[in-house]
């Protein structure tokens, strides 16, 4: 994959497909975006905590579909190629962080947190078991997983308040 057959195949001018991409690291993402994105937005719940665990669920989902396969490759192609690392992450990580962390800021404004708890480990604690299980594969990624994930996160971090009405709702 080139600019260049991007720009024929598209029927358009190099410099067209420059001015929209910097790089077709960016022109993948994108396209990758496009299919992926609705799968997994935030819903509007009566707890952050638990719209973030629907959130985890919806991730799960998508994670052992056929759809996460790209996903799977853009993340590995971006442990090599720099470029390609760097717009991954800000494509398709950071925006899903910033959207995680300011649930877990209402979160702890709303009680449902201790306000100790670290909030860019918590999102590691949270969603980097899943992305492991996905990139290595050593033992196969259910929706059970990401549930018992959530569910040690939280029982360090959340309050027992919420660790009680996250119990509930199960």
């Amino acid at each position: 994959m080139t600019m260049e057959a991007i720009a024929e195949r598209s029927k358009t001018s190099k410099v067209t497909v420059y001015r929209w991409w910097s790089h077709k690291a960016a022109i993948v993402l994108d396209a990758m975006l496009a299919e992926v994105s609705p799968v997994m937005p935030y819903r509007d719940s009566k707890s952050p905590l638990l719209a973030l665990r629907d959130q985890m669920q919806s991730f799960t989902r998508f994670l052992v579909s056929r759809k996460a396969r790209l996903l799977v490759a853009v993340l590995a192609e971006g442990v090599l190629d720099e470029e390609v690392g760097h717009a991954f992450r800000e494509h398709w990580v950071r925006p899903r962080r910033d959207d995680a962390r300011g649930l877990l800021g209402r979160a702890m404004q709303a009680g449902e947190l201790r306000p100790d708890a670290d909030l860019e480990v918590v999102l590691d604690a949270l969603f980097g078991p899943l992305y492991y299980r996905a990139l290595v594969n050593h033992i196969p990624l259910d929706l059970a997983f990401g549930k018992k994930v959530f569910r040690s996160v939280m029982s360090g971090v959340a309050t027992e308040r919420a660790q009680a009405s996250l119990a509930r709702s199960r």
